[in-house]
């Protein structure tokens, strides 16, 4: 069903026919493409990367005389500045001396190869572009160079031979993925002390490896009576990030003991973290002393904007509003958020992720089947908010939002969904989903993909 409306969306359609015990066979029909609607699509792609690449500068890194011609012709619709070197000691030298936009980098060069190069500019061999966008162009395997560009400090690779269309495609997002990088790397949270309350691992380790990305120190705490242990240990907090709904003592009720007590760090900025945003909750927390709102899963941008306000002097919180869920605003209709999945790839954790979510996930479903096959409702419910935030920090955007829809009604009715497949649903979602993560994590990158 889920491939049927991928392919209706685009007016294409898909047909089976099964044998049982024999065969199944699964027909795609695509729409055809007509000579001039590929035309079409190419200028407005070429024209998309024309406005991107305006005025910039590349540097083309390639011992290949005759690869560098056929790249520089490639790029020349650009209308950048297109600039040579003929392997990685000439780039380093000519990056010291100009600043670049984007570096199109060889892999395999003698003297100083790709890897070196990326790694010694990411290091500040050459100050003035130290975070400029790195795509490495190669003829390595994906599989092999993505991995080890990305240690590298890369924004994208591109696959030897590649055609012009997704030579600029690449160059492009790779451009963009330099610009998140650096603004997250702006933001005033290096040198910041946080403290970070969440009574689920997994939630605390994904947050806190997004704050320690951005060069804060993280404290962890798995309940409330931990954050109070913890916040006398030192003289300087600069910001608390309480999940709402802990068990025994509650967020909110931790963020009233902080703000009743007498000690020096009473007058903390508190951020509260839940993935359940309606305005009763906004409420309570401003009502408990908190001083903003982040709703789970929690986005890396809107993560370092919060605090950035909250730690970095701006008069005044800025109003708490409930946030859509993930993925809502666009109301795409995807299996898993690739943009959360992507941010976890660049800090270096999706692998180890991808093997701490799959079977909790698994367990969160199976307590949940339990809770509802034992007639349970509390018990289904706190499994159901379990998973909840479970599937939205691993990016499972579709079964997150099938799991949103029937928590919210069963804890705002207290009653068992209507629908008698609501647990089928789950189920499914949840199977697709497991799916959809261990093929992701198999994979390269998504710019890698896109560029291969």
């Amino acid at each position: 069903a889920y491939c049927q409306r991928v392919m209706r969306s685009f007016g294409g359609q898909i047909r089976c026919e099964s044998v049982d015990g024999a065969y199944t066979e699964f027909t795609l029909s695509f729409p055809p493409v007509s000579p001039q609607e590929s035309e079409r699509h190419r200028k407005a792609a070429i024209e998309r990367a024309r406005s991107a690449f305006a005025g910039r500068r590349l540097l083309i890194v390639d011992d290949d005389a005759a690869q560098r011609i056929t790249t520089r012709h490639k790029l020349q619709v650009l209308g950048a500045t297109l600039e040579e070197a003929t392997n990685g000691q000439r780039a380093l030298e000519m990056l010291g001396r100009q600043v670049y936009d984007l570096v199109l980098l060889d892999l395999n060069m003698p003297l100083l190869d790709g890897y070196a190069l990326a790694q010694q500019i990411r290091q500040g061999a050459a100050p003035a572009n130290r975070e400029v966008a790195i795509v490495a162009h190669t003829s390595e395997p994906a599989h092999l160079a993505v991995v080890k560009t990305q240690k590298a400090g890369m924004d994208g690779f591109v696959g030897k031979p590649c055609t012009q269309l997704p030579l600029l495609q690449s160059l492009q997002q790779a451009l963009a993925h330099a610009a998140l990088r650096a603004r997250a790397d702006a933001t005033p949270l290096a040198g910041r002390r946080i403290l970070l309350a969440d009574d689920s691992a997994f939630n605390r380790l994904a947050v806190a490896a997004y704050l320690q990305h951005a060069g804060a120190t993280v404290v962890q705490a798995p309940h409330g009576p931990s954050v109070l242990e913890q916040l006398p240990a030192s003289d300087r907090w600069d910001a608390i990030l309480l999940d709402i709904n802990m068990p025994g003592m509650s967020g909110l009720e931790t963020a009233q003991a902080i703000r009743a007590s007498r000690a020096p760090w009473r007058d903390t900025p508190i951020v509260a973290l839940t993935a359940h945003s309606d305005e009763q909750t906004v409420m309570a927390a401003r009502a408990a002393g908190m001083n903003d709102f982040i709703t789970k899963p929690v986005d890396p941008a809107t993560l370092y904007a919060t605090l950035g306000r909250l730690v970095g002097g701006t008069p005044g919180p800025a109003p708490m509003q409930p946030a859509l869920p993930d993925g809502a605003a666009a109301g795409q209709g995807e299996l898993l958020n690739r943009e959360r999945l992507e941010s976890f790839r660049r800090i270096g954790i999706l692998d180890e992720l991808l093997s701490d979510y799959l079977p909790e996930i698994a367990r969160l479903v199976a307590a949940v089947e339990r809770g509802a096959a034992a007639g349970h409702l509390e018990d289904t419910i706190d499994a159901l908010h379990s998973l909840l935030g479970m599937s939205g920090e691993a990016g499972t955007q579709a079964l997150h939002r099938l799991v949103r829809r029937f928590y919210v009604a069963m804890i705002e009715a207290r009653a068992w969904p209507d629908d008698p497949q609501w647990l089928a649903q789950i189920k499914s979602a949840a199977a697709c989903a497991e799916t959809a993560l261990r093929a992701y994590g198999a994979k390269p990158s998504a710019a890698a993909a896109a560029a291969v």
